[in-house]
């Protein structure tokens, strides 16, 4: 089977008053089309061509194996001759588009708002995704090149992307690792493409975002998600873009709203907790939970987050 659109596409060549069935078994179902053989020379017919009333072809999304008859259904003279035959299955897919800053490494005054890239041009982002362990437990295969970052420059680090249907979680939320760049913008592994979620259906779904070293956020609405438009959730223009609002966000300057930064051990709560790390790791460099203000190098600022917002917590339900 083809990944594209649900069709299916046959050859065929016989004498007049010949046919043929071809029948699908899906799962428990036997679906039969049926097809004229009567032309001396290959015709080609699909399923909108099926002469019995069945013209066209649901392939649910958990089928991968499909058994396939084919029978000469009407003989009358001569031979019957099929050619080319071809199934295509449609993979659902929805493209994501959303805006983020981080607290952490937010250029305070910048015009436009921006980002430091310090932990992409020191080269300390890993190449696969850095959300493995506990508490993400991602088992997604995300990885790019050593040469991707040199290739994009403005790429921040690596953020996790959920999609929920309600405002629960549930363990069939469909989650991907993408990137996060300078201007907050998120994109997928080519480094500047929205975010692809193949095999999820268009719909309402809130946007719900991970980093290694903030408080997880989530859009306060649905958000309409479909496969050929991304129409740009924001949440960097208002604290109303966030689930809980102000206690689920944080004003990064005037106007711009961002990621609450400090969350060191990612357990969702900023504690006295969040310094353990931080203190372990002083003067040491390289791509560390630790590093709070993400410049690859932990040292004594590193403390100013934590401290700054220690009793927040993630308003993540």
């Amino acid at each position: 089977m083809f990944n594209s659109d649900n069709d299916f596409e046959i050859w065929t060549k016989g004498a007049p008053g010949n046919f043929i069935e071809v029948i699908f078994k899906i799962g428990t179902q036997n679906l039969v089309y049926k097809f004229p053989a009567e032309n001396s020379e290959w015709t080609k017919y699909n399923l909108a061509q099926s002469v019995n009333g069945n013209t066209s072809l649901n392939i649910p999304n958990n089928i991968s194996l499909i058994d396939v008859t084919i029978n000469c259904s009407n003989y009358s003279s001569g031979e019957v001759k099929i050619s080319g035959m071809k199934l295509a299955k449609s993979i659902p897919f929805i493209v994501l588009a959303s805006k983020v800053f981080l607290q952490g490494p937010f250029i305070p005054a910048s015009d436009p708002p921006a980002m430091t890239t310090a932990l992409n041009s020191g080269g300390f982002i890993q190449t696969s995704q850095p959300y493995s362990a506990s508490p993400w437990n991602y088992a997604g295969t995300e990885e790019v090149s050593p040469s991707f970052f040199t290739n994009n420059p403005s790429i921040a680090d690596w953020i996790l992307v959920e999609l929920r249907t309600s405002i629960a979680p549930s363990p069939s939320d469909p989650r991907r690792a993408a990137f996060l760049k300078s201007d907050g913008n998120m994109v997928g592994l080519d480094g500047t493409s929205p975010v692809n979620f193949n095999g999820i259906s268009p719909g309402d779904y809130y946007i719900v975002i991970r980093h290694r070293n903030h408080l997880a956020v989530m859009s306060s609405i649905t958000w309409s998600l479909n496969s050929s438009s991304a129409s740009v959730y924001d949440f960097t223009t208002d604290s109303l873009k966030f689930y809980g609002h102000v206690l689920g966000s944080i004003k990064l300057e005037s106007g711009v709203w961002g990621m609450i930064g400090g969350d060191t051990n990612g357990s969702g709560f900023i504690n006295v907790l969040d310094f353990i790390e931080p203190d372990n790791d002083r003067f040491l460099s390289g791509y560390r939970n630790s590093d709070d203000n993400m410049t690859g190098f932990v040292n004594v600022l590193d403390f100013i987050l934590p401290d700054n917002n220690r009793s927040k917590g993630s308003q993540l339900p």
